[in-house]
């Protein structure tokens, strides 16, 4: 495809197919999105992020943990289940008394303000008393630690007769660091003399965890704190002894708190 034409004078109007190719280029870049609904009433200019489980579009809050990520600000005001422009990087407009070279940070309440909220989240820098250069490079990263603090679950009772492992559920991991993986896991006899159920915590495929094993029909809780990258899928697989019993599990829970690391690190005392 030709390039786009980009020397128009003031006053010349823009070809249809110029305007097209131009916002496809800045689609295809990364720096704007019309495709995705909001989760909720957004007012336009808001910072938001997008809450990978619903895939929607939700509004930062400095001091509230579950909207402590900021992917870009809302260019129009959106209802819940409303496709919703967001732009993702590059200068914001419209907005409205910023001060020049400050940098600026999501507030408790959702706005944007000079000074951090509860949690540090930077949105970018002012550049003009209408514009804001979006800049997500200096946060600092969110951290989690395993805890006895519910943070997701996926409860749903699930069953298999697979004599070999199958992936039964997965919850993914915004932060990096450690969680605490809780499941309960029994067997099914099926009418049958005796049987057995296993399980085992996965990573993105890959099993991490300590093979559990139930010859019971009644559950059993297991507890294992594991180590998770920031996006990893904790997942959990599952089988059963025989074809004709089944494997059994429900309340896959993962417990954990959230703190920023640190800016440095002793390496030598």
């Amino acid at each position: 495809m030709a390039e786009a034409k980009d020397n128009y004078a003031a006053g010349e109007k823009v070809n249809a197919t110029d305007l097209n190719q131009i916002s496809q280029n800045v689609n295809d870049a990364g720096g704007f999105r019309d495709d995705i609904q909001a989760a909720e009433t957004i007012t336009a200019l808001r910072p938001v992020f997008l809450d990978d489980t619903a895939n929607q579009w939700k509004y930062c809050d400095a001091n509230d943990t579950t909207r402590l990520n900021f992917d870009g600000f809302a260019l129009e005001a959106g209802s819940a289940n409303a496709a919703m422009a967001v732009q993702l990087s590059g200068t914001v407009r419209g907005l409205s008394s910023l001060d020049v070279g400050k940098k600026y940070y999501v507030q408790d309440d959702g706005t944007i303000g000079t000074t951090p909220g509860t949690y540090v989240i930077k949105v970018g820098v002012a550049i003009s008393a209408t514009e804001l250069l979006i800049d997500k490079t200096t946060q600092r990263e969110i951290m989690v630690v395993a805890s006895d603090n519910l943070q997701a679950s996926a409860d749903t009772e699930r069953s298999t007769n697979n004599t070999s492992y199958v992936l039964g559920k997965e919850i993914k991991i915004r932060f990096a660091g450690t969680v605490r993986v809780k499941f309960d896991l029994k067997a099914n006899w099926n009418g049958n003399a005796s049987g057995y159920g296993k399980a085992i915590i996965y990573v993105n495929g890959t099993a991490v965890g300590t093979e559990r094993t139930n010859t019971t029909e009644t559950y059993i809780n297991y507890s294992e704190d594991i180590t998770v990258a920031k996006n990893d899928l904790i997942q959990l697989y599952y089988l059963s002894s025989y074809s004709n019993r089944y494997g059994v599990i429900q309340n896959f829970r993962i417990y954990f708190d959230r703190y920023f690391a640190k800016d440095y690190v002793v390496n030598a005392d």
